[in-house]
C-alpha cells in the first residue's frame, strides 16, 4: 500500500510539472555525464521454500547512480547507467527480531526521451534493461536460519522525470525510477534454497553535464542600433516623378536571451515604418537571428520570437499584416562569426528588408 501511495504521487507530481509546461529549450547533442541520489523505497518480498512461506518488509533506504550517455537529437537520448541502493529489513512475517538489510547493484542501458519546452524546464520518460545483483546480507529469521546469499537476475526499469536547465551546459534533474529484477536464487545458511522477487521505488535528484560546452563570456551591452543603407537606383530612363529612396535594410538588435525590443531598436522599427509608408512599401521581411550561446534548436525558437516582436511592432505602428513575411535563422547566418556558445551582441538582432518590394 505505501508503494503503491508513494508510485501514484511521483506520477502525478511530475505529469503535471510536464502539463504546465509549454514549448521548448533543447541542450546540445553530445556526450553527457550524470549523478544522482535519493531515497529507495523497496516492495515487499515474498521468501518461499521448504517450509518458508513468509513476506519481508523493508525500511526506507538510500540510492545513488551514475550514468554516461549521448544524446542524439533535442529529444532521443541513451546512456549506460550504474546504481546502487540498500535498505535495513523492518520486518519478516512469522519472525520476531528481525535483522539484516538487501543490496543492489544494477547496470542498465537506458533509453530516453524530453519533452522539448519553452523554459529552461524539459520533462523525460525512459526505459531500461539490464543486469543486477541483489544481496541478502544477514537477512533473519528465514525458516529458522538466516540468508547470507546474492543473485544475479535480468533487470528493467522505467524512469519518468524533468530538468531544469542551469546554464553552461549544467542541469538539475528529480525523477522516479520504478526498477524491477526477474525471480531470485538464494540460499539460507542451513542449505534450504528460497525463492524471492525484488522491485523498489526511487525519488533521485542529481545533476547532467553536457561534455565539451565552452564556457560563456560575461554579458556585453547591446551595441548602438545601426541602419545599412543601400545605393539608391538608377533612375528610369523616361521622365517622371523621381521615386522616394529609403534604406532598403535596417537592424534591430536584442539583449542576451530576450525578445524584447530595447529603447534604440524600437526607434528603428519606427523609421522603417514611416520610411516604409513615405516609399509605398508593400512587401516587408523580418528575419530574426541568434547568437551561439544557446542549443541550435532554442535559438531558433529564440530568433523567430524576436522576427515575430518586430513585426509586431510593425503592425502597431500601421504596417498591415499581410505584407509582413517573418523569418528566423536561428544561429546560422552570423554577422560576427564565433566559436559555439559565444554571446555576440551584433548577432542577436531581427533584419528588417524591403527589397523584396
Amino acid at each position: 500500500m505505501r508503494t503503491r501511495m508513494l508510485t501514484t504521487s511521483a506520477l502525478t507530481l511530475i505529469l503535471l510539472t510536464g502539463a504546465s509546461l509549454s514549448q521548448g529549450m533543447a541542450q546540445s547533442s553530445g556526450s553527457y555525464l550524470a549523478l544522482g541520489a535519493g531515497f529507495d523505497f523497496q516492495n515487499e518480498a515474498d521468501l518461499d521454500g521448504s517450509g518458508i512461506d513468509s513476506t519481508m518488509d523493508i525500511d526506507t533506504g538510500w540510492a545513488g547512480l551514475f550514468a554516461y550517455g549521448y544524446r542524439y537529437d533535442p529529444n532521443w537520448r541513451a546512456e549506460i547507467e550504474f546504481s546502487y541502493a540498500n535498505a535495513d529489513v523492518d520486518s519478516i512475517s512469522g519472525g520476531t527480531d528481525p535483522a539484516g538489510d538487501v543490496a543492489i547493484f544494477a547496470g542498465m542501458a537506458n533509453a530516453l526521451y524530453d519533452f522539448q519546452t519553452d523554459s529552461k524546464f524539459t520533462p523525460y520518460v525512459g526505459l531500461g534493461l539490464g543486469l543486477a545483483q541483489v544481496d541478502y546480507s544477514g537477512v533473519t529469521p528465514v525458516g529458522g536460519s538466516r540468508i547470507d546469499d546474492r543473485d544475479t537476475a535480468f533487470a528493467f526499469q522505467g524512469i519518468l522525470g524533468v530538468a531544469y536547465d542551469m546554464g553552461d551546459g549544467v542541469s538539475l534533474t528529480a525523477d522516479y525510477r520504478h526498477l524491477r529484477t526477474t525471480d531470485l536464487d538464494l540460499r539460507s545458511d542451513n542449505g534450504t534454497r528460497v525463492d524471492s522477487d525484488y522491485a523498489d521505488n526511487r525519488f533521485m535528484i542529481g545533476f547532467r553535464w553536457s561534455l565539451g560546452v565552452p564556457d560563456a563570456p560575461a554579458a556585453e551591452p547591446a551595441p548602438t542600433p545601426v541602419v545599412q543603407a543601400q545605393p539608391a537606383p538608377e533612375p528610369a530612363p523616361e521622365p517622371a516623378p523621381e521615386p522616394v529612396v529609403v534604406p532598403n535594410t535596417y537592424l534591430v538588435f536584442f539583449d542576451w536571451d530576450s525578445a524584447s525590443l530595447l529603447p534604440g531598436s524600437a526607434a528603428v522599427v519606427e523609421e522603417a515604418a514611416a520610411n516604409a509608408g513615405r516609399a509605398n512599401i508593400t512587401r516587408i521581411v523580418t528575419t530574426g537571428h541568434a547568437d551561439s550561446s544557446g542549443s541550435d534548436a532554442y535559438n531558433l525558437r529564440l530568433s523567430k520570437r524576436r522576427a515575430e516582436a518586430v513585426k509586431a511592432a510593425l503592425v502597431g505602428l500601421g504596417i498591415p499584416e499581410s505584407e509582413i513575411d517573418v523569418q528566423w535563422k536561428g544561429e546560422r547566418e552570423p554577422l560576427v562569426p564565433t566559436e559555439d556558445g559565444i554571446r555576440e551582441p551584433q548577432n542577436r538582432r531581427v533584419v528588417i528588408d524591403f527589397s523584396g518590394s
